[in-house]
């Protein structure tokens, strides 16, 4: 069917967001994935998932970023370059949108709880 067709585009964008978050991920790359133009495929993607294509990566590299934040040692930076972030501040800054706390305030709650 044709609603099929377009989950599997979609799909393969969000596989690519997984398989590349450490990496920079442009609109067009996403769209090429899916075998659609950038623009009919921002139009798609929101009305599948709720949320637009870098919102939705995002939401994905923090959630990554929590994990790595619970279960490792790795410092707030390394993290942060681990899932696609190329400055400690501009991740601190996503870190905050997506989740309403620092990465640093997020493994302290993580100690005292």
């Amino acid at each position: 069917s044709r609603v099929g067709l377009v989950d599997r585009r979609i799909r393969r964008s969000v596989e690519l967001m997984h398989a590349q978050l450490d990496q920079e991920l442009s609109l067009k790359a996403l769209a090429a994935a899916s075998f659609l133009s950038p623009f009919h495929f921002s139009r798609l993607f929101k009305k599948l998932t709720g949320s637009t294509p870098h919102n939705y990566l995002a939401i994905m590299r923090a959630n990554r970023a929590q994990l790595l934040l619970a279960e490792t040692e790795m410092s707030v930076t390394e993290i942060g370059a681990r899932v696609g972030y190329l400055s400690a501040s501009h991740f601190t800054k996503a870190f905050r949108l997506a989740t309403g706390t620092t990465p640093r305030e997020f493994r302290k709650a993580l100690i005292r709880g």
